[in-house]
């Protein structure tokens, strides 16, 4: 699925647990050290992934909730597994790759980069 469309996604995953490989730069705790965190190759999070939903606006916790529990719903009716994912997390923009297959599900990068 190609999300760089102009529609926004609620990408709903579980996460169980994060790596990254980042240098730490000065005192743990510093607003650099935390940001610097994101260049490069960024965070990486495993998780498992729920579903992609089409959402009309970029913000809202109900909006989100709504979303996340059709999205559940779905999921429990069709009685598969949920996928294992890595949601990698940079300055750049998000992808979430298969963790298996390692092939791209999804990305999406903001531009400024």
């Amino acid at each position: 699925m190609d999300c760089k469309m102009k529609r926004r996604y609620v990408f709903v995953c579980l996460y169980t647990k994060f790596s990254s490989s980042y240098p730490s730069t000065g005192f743990p705790g510093e607003i650099g050290d935390f940001m610097s965190r994101f260049h490069g190759d960024g965070v990486r999070y495993r998780a498992k992934l729920i579903g992609l939903d089409p959402v009309p606006d970029a913000r809202g916790e109900k909006m989100c909730w709504d979303s996340m529990m059709k999205l559940k719903g779905v999921a429990r009716k069709q009685g598969k597994h949920k996928q294992k994912i890595w949601l990698k997390v940079s300055s750049t923009g998000l992808k979430i790759v298969d963790e298996r297959t390692g092939v791209n599900i999804c990305s999406y990068s903001n531009g400024s980069h």
